[in-house]
């Protein structure tokens, strides 16, 4: 399963468990979905996830409103058609677009989201948009 897959699967399975209310998501462990939800819950958008030996239990945010937290998920790359966004293109978009939510790269460092791919200097693989 390639990368972009991998992150699809699991973000849709977060959204579909979002849009019928549930309180937790369980996903396949792996490296790639484990550093997408380390960003997801410093962003405030997950209450946090437990591992176990072979799944990763998601605790899903919802508003006071019982309004999901993740509002909206674009997947931007799909497989076979890689999308790679430079440092100047991150710049370019967070000086114009304000309501921009976060976008999540694999880059040489690992997964990152778009503030922490600033601060290396590092453009990447872009693999999503959170809203």
């Amino acid at each position: 399963m390639t990368i972009s897959s991998k992150i699809s699967d699991f973000l849709i399975q977060i959204k579909n468990a979002q849009k019928v209310n549930k309180t937790l998501c369980i996903l396949p462990k792996s490296k790639i979905v484990l550093g997408t939800l380390n960003i997801l819950y410093n962003e405030g958008f997950i209450n946090g996830y437990a591992l176990n030996n072979k799944n990763i239990t998601v605790f899903l945010k919802y508003k006071l409103n019982a309004e999901p937290a993740i509002q909206q998920i674009n997947i931007l790359t799909k497989p076979g058609v890689p999308k790679y966004i430079s440092v100047r293109k991150l710049q370019f978009l967070k000086r114009n677009n304000k309501n921009l939510g976060i976008l999540i790269l694999s880059t040489s460092q690992g997964i990152l989201s778009q503030k922490e791919a600033l601060l290396s200097n590092n453009g990447g693989h872009l693999l999503c948009q959170i809203l």
